[in-house]
Formats: C-alpha cells, structure tokens, sequence
C-alpha cells in the first residue's frame, strides 16, 4: 500500500513539474497578452510592450510591434489630436500586427495627410469581447476619455457572445465560463456551472495549458440555432448597443463589421442611431473575391492589407460624411 502511494505521489510530482516548465516556457517565449479582469472575465494586460514575428496565411513573415498604456488601452497617433475612440474585439486589439498597422492607424494617418488635422486613437477591448464587455469597458474609462467621434467594430459572433444560452450551446467554454452577461432584468449574472466558477479563479484560469485542454475536451461542433434564442441574442444586443450610446450621448457612433455582409446588423445600427460604414465589408468581400491576400494565417483575421482595406474604407467614409 505504501509502495503504490508513493508511486502515485512521485507521478503526481512528476506531473505538477512538467506541467510548472510548460507553463513557464510559454510566459517566457510567448507571453499572453490578456490578463483576469473580476468584472470582464479578462482584458488587455496594462503596460505591454513587445515584438515578435508572426505569419499570414500565404506564408509571409514580419514584425508585429505591440504596446497598451497602463489602463491596457491601445494608442496611437497625436496626444493632443482630435479623439477617436474605437471599440472592439480580436480584430481591432489582439496582436496580429503592428500598432501601427491596425485599421485604426491607418485610418488616423488618412485623416492626418488628408485633412491636415491631428488624431488620437484610443483602442479599447479584447480578443473574444461580446458588446457588454465593451461596453462595460468604455463606461470604466469614461471620465479618461473625450472622443469626437466613437467607432464601434462589430461581428457577427458578437450576438452568441451576447446571450449565455446560446454561447453555451456552440461557444467556447474558455469565454462563457468567464464572460459577463445581462439576465431578464438587466443585471450581470455569470456562468453558474462548477467547471466554469474553476475557470474564473484568477490563478487558475489564466493557465494556458489548462485552457487547452478545455478547449479541446469541450469544443462544441452544434452549428444549429434555434430561433429563439437566436431572437433573444438580438434583443440583448440591441439592449446592450442603446446602453452604450448613452456613455457619450451627444456624440456620433459610428458601426462597421468586418466579415459579416448582412443587413440585419445594418438595420439594427440604423435603428439605435449608430451610423454604419457598410464600404467596409463590401470592400473586403470585393477583395476576397479578387483573391487578394488579405488574412493572417488563421484565415480569418486579416493581415496588414486587410487592416489598410479597413483603415481606407472608414477614412472616405468619414471625409465623405465631413465628419473630419
């Protein structure tokens, strides 16, 4: 009994150091760029500053150049320029290029050469953000911004990510364990399954090697929503979107999607009173069309020419608008 005790003792050491390397291993040679937020679930890590290589699907190599101040927002531009506020998830904030190859960027150095003005970019959200993280974000840094103008990136997982039901049933439990959501009432309630309360512990959460293996026991292939629930992730949507204008009232809200040419989001943004810039999913579906590389290697978010698409796309839109 002894022997068999310490031989499941030594392998559970065993483990617990292999396991202890891996995870120092990738904080070292590839550091995560999110970190635990109690209210968010996660969020940009403060302070960041790095460089690394990355690749776009057709095999091209180059240098991403990464950094967030120290409330883990995105800048860029003038400091004392006109403000733009943008909002979004992975296709606005996760590190797939340059600061300065963002769509944001480019868009500020349009209206920068064009217009002869100065531009501040301030870029709030995360990789996986559904609109009431952004929102919550955006009402945390309130009284530390002062926007012209608000641009919100939009996606079409942006409705699932919205209703817990339905991330549940074809999401990712490395987000709907975490991820704030609104109940009937309005109010933020969490994922109450003791699998997902394990993932919100900070220490344990933020594991990557943990995450991994969740992802993979748990990916969910149900592509089939019913259309309840599909109604139900509009109207929180629609809900979560008229909270979020009223953060800067008398400003102009600006609402672009990425990847999805749809007419649904189109309507509803025209609805709220947001302004949608549709040239932007037109010009990518032309470009897609066209077969011009425009994606990182993923094959869904794009590369420096998918984010300059972008960045053109907005930049005539607002100059068209006279809003610059």
């Amino acid at each position: 009994m002894k022997k068999v005790f310490k031989l499941v003792l030594f392998n559970l050491i065993f483990l617990f150091i292999i396991f202890s390397i891996l995870e120092l291993f990738l904080h070292i040679y590839k550091p995560n760029h999110l970190k635990h937020d109690e209210i968010l679930g996660w969020k940009l890590k403060d302070n960041l500053n790095f460089t690394r290589t990355e690749k776009d699907l057709y095999g091209n190599l180059y240098k991403v150049n990464f950094k967030t101040d120290s409330n883990g927002i995105i800048n860029f531009g003038s400091e004392n320029g006109d403000e733009i506020i943008v909002i979004g998830d992975s296709f606005s904030t996760d590190p797939y290029v340059s600061v300065d190859k963002m769509w944001y960027s480019v868009l500020a150095n349009n209206l920068m050469n064009k217009r002869k003005i100065d531009i501040k970019i301030k870029a709030l959200g995360a990789g996986g953000y559904g609109s009431l993280q952004q929102f919550l974000l955006l009402k945390r840094h309130k009284n530390n911004l002062n926007p012209k103008i608000i641009i919100l990136q939009f996606c079409s997982n942006d409705y699932e990510n919205n209703l817990l039901d339905l991330e549940i049933l074809i999401g990712s439990i490395n987000q709907y364990a975490r991820r704030p959501y609104l109940d009937n009432n309005e109010k933020i309630i969490y994922s109450q399954n003791l699998i997902d309360k394990i993932l919100r512990n900070k220490y344990i959460g933020q594991s990557r090697i943990i995450n991994k293996i969740y992802f993979v026991l748990f990916k969910k292939n149900n592509e089939t929503i019913p259309n309840e629930l599909r109604i139900k992730s509009r109207n929180n949507t629609i809900a979560i979107l008229k909270d979020m204008k009223k953060v800067f009232p008398n400003k102009d809200y600006f609402i672009f999607s990425c990847e999805e040419n749809k007419r649904f989001w189109k309507i509803m943004a025209k609805n709220l009173g947001y302004i949608p810039i549709e040239e932007v999913d037109y010009n990518l579906d032309l470009a897609k069309k066209n077969k011009r590389k425009i994606f990182y290697k993923d094959g869904g978010h794009l590369n420096e020419a998918g984010h300059k698409i972008i960045g053109d796309s907005i930049s005539e839109n607002l100059i068209l608008l006279n809003s610059f």
